[in-house]
């Protein structure tokens, strides 16, 4: 998550964290708003509910969850090819999946730009 929010804040965005610990003990450095849940993996599925589009990188368990949620939510879910673990399994497994929401990158740049290019923001209500 820290990686991610410092890139985002890099770029000007506003970033936003919703962690599993109850307290702000463990919320990195380049946290604009800190959501605490003490809900531990639980809070997976709102990060993915929450989301317009999900990218993963690397990971394990929780990655491994949040894609399994971004998968059962049809939500865009654009995968990180070349960065290991569990991510790296689920690219392999594409072709099995038959999945029109999903999308592999091979950097950062270029999952953004499938993300811009296939989740176009929606107007601003006033």
């Amino acid at each position: 998550m820290e990686s991610a929010c410092k890139g985002a804040k890099r770029g000007g965005g506003l970033t936003v964290g919703i962690l599993p610990e109850s307290s702000l003990d463990q919320a990195n450095p380049y946290l604009d708003v800190a959501v605490t849940t003490g809900i531990g993996y639980a809070r997976n599925y709102i990060n993915v509910c929450s989301s317009d589009a999900v990218i993963s990188i690397s990971g394990a368990g929780g990655t491994l969850s949040e894609i399994g949620f971004a998968i059962a939510l049809k939500k865009l879910l654009v995968l990180m090819k070349g960065t290991g673990g569990v991510t790296d399994i689920v690219v392999r497994a594409i072709p099995l999946l038959n999945n029109a929401h999903m999308a592999v990158a091979k950097h950062a740049k270029e999952a953004v730009k499938i993300i811009l290019e296939r989740k176009p923001r929606e107007p601003t209500k006033q």
